[in-house]
């Protein structure tokens, strides 16, 4: 109960009020949320999944080329733990993986290669992870589908893989073997699409750039970008980023989306070019998939919308399920967690991303347990 009552205090407010009028700081309840809900971290790719708990990590899904790290290409059907000890967080690609490590000049890199976005100089795929180091200190890393970006402490970002369509935004459209450094930005935070990118100043402005051949750039056009370009877009807590389209949640509690609305997935069933609030309220958080969006507002009521699975809505419709603390997408499936750390999968599961034991595809939330 006392868990429960601490997540319904998240107003993302200066101040927030609990059922008997007091008030609560937002930076006192974040401190006391993260000690909770971070002992559980959850990444999933194209269809690899990977669940950090209580400092152990499990994998499960597809390891074609490797992307589980495991030191074959099996794929998993049951969460298998992953053996190595200096990760501290990790983050999947389309079909490659990058952690943090506890180093913090270093990443750890596996998986598919083809475009060099594992940044080892080289486009052979590794099935065991191997060390990247960089000059400076990193803050954070993100990856689209075959390339990535790792940002810095000191605001500039490194991209190395695939630059087909601008996404790493050096200027040019060479594909990068080895970390690039873009040191002419001060970014706080970036987000990673299929091909695209969104990051946020230390101000609070917001920048995109890569692919922007159905809008999802948030730029009131279809031209892709080379390099970062500031968009109208202010007061945003985070952004989430898709295939073809993205979203964002702003401190007022509006959310906006944008981009492809193929399935419905950006919520308002409608195609305009620019930015288009949605009439829903109190969402704490949201995530891009493929073909879906997924929204939690702060009771632990999830709702989505697109197509996931055989699920197909053109407008948020909520789920059957409660008290979820985070959502996570993949590649048309997905991961809940609950407030007393338990996990919840549903959608796609044809190489047992869901690490259930099966490939059978979830229509409903089931609880895994391992």
């Amino acid at each position: 109960m006392y868990q429960a009552k601490l997540f319904n205090l998240f107003l993302l407010k200066e101040f927030c009020t609990d059922n008997f009028g007091q008030h609560y700081p937002r930076d006192i309840i974040y401190l006391i949320l993260s000690v909770k809900i971070k002992t559980i971290r959850i990444s999933c790719g194209q269809s690899q999944t990977f669940i950090s708990r209580n400092n152990t990590i499990y994998a499960a899904g597809s390891n074609l080329d490797g992307r589980l790290g495991l030191g074959d290409c099996i794929d998993k059907l049951n969460m298998v733990k992953f053996e190595k000890k200096d990760i501290k967080k990790i983050v999947c690609g389309g079909f490659h993986t990058v952690a943090l490590s506890f180093n913090p000049n270093k990443i750890c890199v596996w998986g598919y290669n083809n475009k060099g976005q594992l940044g080892l100089g080289h486009t052979v795929n590794e099935k065991i992870p191997k060390e990247v180091i960089l000059p400076e200190k990193i803050k954070s890393v993100s990856c689209g589908r075959e390339h990535t970006i790792v940002l810095a402490e000191s605001g500039a970002y490194y991209g190395f893989g695939d630059n087909r369509y601008f996404q790493l935004g050096l200027g040019d459209t060479n594909n990068k073997l080895l970390p690039t450094k873009n040191s002419s930005v001060n970014f706080k935070k970036i987000y990673s699409g299929h091909s695209f990118n969104f990051a946020k100043t230390i101000c609070g402005q917001i920048y995109s750039w890569g692919s922007n051949r159905d809008g999802q750039l948030g730029l009131g056009n279809y031209t892709s970008y080379v390099t970062p370009q500031k968009c109208n877009l202010s007061n945003v807590i985070s952004i989430s980023c898709g295939v073809h389209h993205a979203g964002a949640l702003l401190y007022s509690g509006k959310v906006y989306t944008w981009g492809k609305n193929c399935y419905g997935k950006l919520g308002h069933n409608t195609n305009v070019l620019s930015m288009t609030e949605i009439d829903i309220q109190n969402i704490m958080s949201l995530k891009c998939g493929s073909d879906s969006t997924i929204f939690l507002d702060k009771f632990g009521d999830v709702y989505i919308c697109g197509r996931l699975s055989i699920m197909y809505n053109l407008i948020p419709i909520k789920l059957a399920v409660s008290r979820i603390t985070k959502c996570i997408l993949g590649n048309e499936y997905c991961l809940l967690l609950k407030y007393d750390d338990s996990c919840y999968v549903f959608g796609h599961n044809e190489s047992g991303q869901l690490g259930l034991g099966d490939t059978v595809n979830q229509l409903c939330p089931k609880q895994l347990i391992f």
